[in-house]
């Protein structure tokens, strides 16, 4: 499937966001399309939607930890915390 700039964009915030399919209805409307073509790219694993979707949530991931490390740097203990919980989380 062809994807334009705006439907990359909106891809990457899909991930970032964690949706999932609870969020599939919504996904389509924005991206304007038809369930058939979201269910088909959403469950090809190599398709360019689950690359960028992917690409989204370890950027978003990323970034938060980036803030969270900060916060602790600048002696915020509940930010260290929480960024203890999520390394161990994996």
């Amino acid at each position: 499937m062809e994807l334009t700039e705006k439907d990359i964009a909106k891809i990457k915030y899909f991930g970032a966001l964690d949706y999932g399919e609870a969020e599939a209805e919504d996904m389509c409307a924005l991206l304007e399309w038809t369930e058939e073509e979201f269910i088909e790219e959403w469950n090809k694993e190599s398709s360019e939607f689950n690359k960028i979707y992917n690409k989204g949530r370890i950027e978003s991931r990323f970034k938060t930890n980036v803030v969270l490390l900060s916060m602790a740097h600048d002696g915020d203990l509940k930010s260290l915390e929480v960024l203890e919980k999520r390394k161990n989380k994996k």
